[in-house]
């Protein structure tokens, strides 16, 4: 396929570009909402402080981010370790 058609780029391009980065900006969201939910099942009721929201869920997952080192290569999609996270708080909150 030619990049440029009659001097315009090929719309299909920027359409997946748009796709990939509203995926990303949902995973972020996403990645928010579980450190939330988990926070307040957890940290929040044992010590009793209070809940985060999502922007400083978000906040406080970019910095853990920073200070923890990730191996290069990982396998996981994010947004299913999300879930699964979500789920196993959800099962040791019920024994709580």
């Amino acid at each position: 396929m030619k990049r440029f058609q009659q001097g315009r780029f090929d719309s299909a391009g920027f359409a997946a570009a748009g796709v990939i980065v509203g995926v990303i900006i949902l995973n972020v969201i996403f990645t928010g909402f579980v450190l939330k939910i988990l926070w307040s099942w957890f940290v929040a009721q044992t010590f009793g402080i209070m809940e985060l929201n999502i922007p400083q869920a978000l906040g406080l997952s970019i910095m853990v981010s920073c200070l923890v080192p990730t191996p290069k290569e990982t396998s996981s999609v994010p947004f299913i370790t999300g879930l699964v996270m979500l789920t196993m708080g959800a099962i040791v909150k019920a024994f709580l």
